[in-house]
Formats: structure tokens, C-alpha cells, sequence
């Protein structure tokens, strides 16, 4: 069995274990020795044969990380573009999130987060800036952080 092919099956192998990106896939064909001009065409045969699907990955990618993470849109759509994913497929993933659930993870957040302040402003300032670091819309935050104080 020739190189290359034994670098399909490794590829292949490693892409059936967990949804990947072809990013992921050449940056593992690189640590694995693969030649620069084989590793498109690995790349091909696997996108070919639906091991590699970007836009299935990042449809993925972002039901994982707002579900168990709860990231918010603003940092998934960060990391996938890291995983060098295509801005208008990280898009179409991030609009799959429904609006109602995300709007009700926040305030689940909110209601779950504890802060020491002096007093409701500095509690809210806290609680945005740490909601801000997950990734969620300031003004997402700030709407829902109204919509606490009639809950």
C-alpha cells in the first residue's frame, strides 16, 4: 500500500471517529508527513466521499457549543473562522439557532450567574461583561437583563 493511500485510510479513520472540518484534515495530513501536493487531492477524495462536509461541521460545531457550552453566536462564529470555515457557512449554521432558545439561555445565565456588587448596576455591569466573554450581542444582554427585572 502505497503513501498516499495509507494516509486516506489514517483520514479516513479519523474523520468516521468525529465530525471534522478540512481544515482540521490538512493540518493532520501535514503532522502525518503528508506531501503539499497530495494532500488536496486526499482532501478531495474525502470531501467526495462525505467523510469532509464544512457546512455539516459547523452545523454541528454550533448545536455543540451553545447547547453545552452556551456560547454565545458572536464567539462560535470567532472559532469557526479560526477552524477556517467559509463566512457564509458559519452564517447559515448560526442561523439554525432558535431565537426563542437563545434569548432563554441568556436569561438562564443571568438568573444562574452570582456576582459580588455593591448594588444592582455594578451586578448587571458584571453580569454583562461575563455574558459579553461567551460570545452574546451586547444589546441581546442588555435586553434581557430589562427583561430579568419584570421576570
Amino acid at each position: 500500500m502505497d503513501n498516499n493511500k495509507k494516509l486516506l485510510a489514517k483520514a479516513m479513520k479519523y474523520c468516521a471517529y468525529q465530525e471534522r472540518c478540512s481544515n482540521d484534515i490538512k493540518e493532520k495530513l501535514v503532522n502525518w508527513g503528508a506531501f503539499p501536493n497530495d494532500i488536496d487531492s486526499i482532501i478531495n477524495q474525502l470531501i467526495d466521499e462525505k467523510f469532509i462536509d464544512d457546512q455539516r461541521f459547523a452545523n454541528s460545531y454550533v448545536r455543540s457549543k451553545f447547547t453545552y457550552n452556551k456560547w454565545g453566536k458572536k464567539k462560535i462564529f470567532v472559532m469557526l473562522k479560526q477552524k477556517g470555515i467559509d463566512k457564509e457557512i458559519a452564517e447559515q449554521a448560526l442561523n439554525e439557532i432558535n431565537e426563542e432558545d437563545y434569548l432563554q439561555t441568556v436569561l438562564n445565565l443571568i438568573q444562574k450567574k452570582t456576582v459580588k456588587a455593591e448594588n444592582e448596576f455594578q451586578r448587571k455591569q458584571k453580569v454583562a461583561a461575563w455574558l459579553h466573554s461567551k460570545g452574546f450581542e451586547m444589546d441581546i444582554i442588555w435586553k434581557t437583563l430589562d427583561m430579568e427585572d419584570l421576570v
